[in-house]
């Protein structure tokens, strides 16, 4: 069972003043304990290296702070292979947030199972994912609709969100596209 799986992580050493450094962070091994109830051991196959990311190492950090020898916060996509949920079997597919780590044990409800059917799994990250595709989806589609022959401003259209919403927009018919 899990507990003779070795998951190696990356550990937040210290807080970054300004740009990280190596010296930041520190790669650890740890014996991954056995599962509780609810929880789910997931091999991690991809990460979603997010500019979101550079603000959790921070103390006071919107979006949750990563405590001092706390794994590296990472949305990412990986395969059950353990589980004591009723949700998610052995094989599985699944995304959520496993941080910069080989093995995630977490709670079952941090996880959303992927079809892998279709596409790979890491597209999940990308044009399927929450911080990119379902970002540029729900800004483009829900606030800024457009319409054919619609002129379109895109302000962040180097990035990956803005590069999608560039896309969703041409889709939804606007005629001219501006990326900045």
């Amino acid at each position: 069972m899990s507990a003779s799986r070795i998951n190696r992580r990356i550990a937040l050493a210290a807080r970054p003043d300004g740009v990280p450094e190596l010296t930041d962070f520190r790669l650890e091994e740890d014996v991954v304990e056995p599962l509780e109830d609810g929880e789910v051991l997931v091999a991690v196959e991809v990460l979603s290296m997010d500019a979101f990311i550079r603000t959790t190492l921070d103390e006071d950090s919107f979006h949750g702070s990563v405590p001092l020898g706390g794994t590296v916060t990472a949305l990412g996509v990986g395969t059950v292979v353990e589980s004591r949920s009723d949700r998610f079997a052995p094989g599985d597919s699944v995304s959520g947030g496993l941080g910069a780590q080989t093995f995630a044990r977490v709670p079952d409800a941090m996880l959303q199972p992927i079809d892998t059917s279709q596409v790979p799994a890491r597209t999940y990250l990308g044009a399927l994912g929450l911080t990119t595709g379902l970002t540029a989806y729900a800004g483009m589609v829900f606030v800024g609709d457009p319409q054919p022959g619609d002129t379109v401003v895109v302000s962040g259209a180097a990035g990956a969100v803005g590069s999608f919403a560039g896309q969703i927009a041409s889709l939804s018919g606007a005629e001219t596209i501006i990326g900045i």
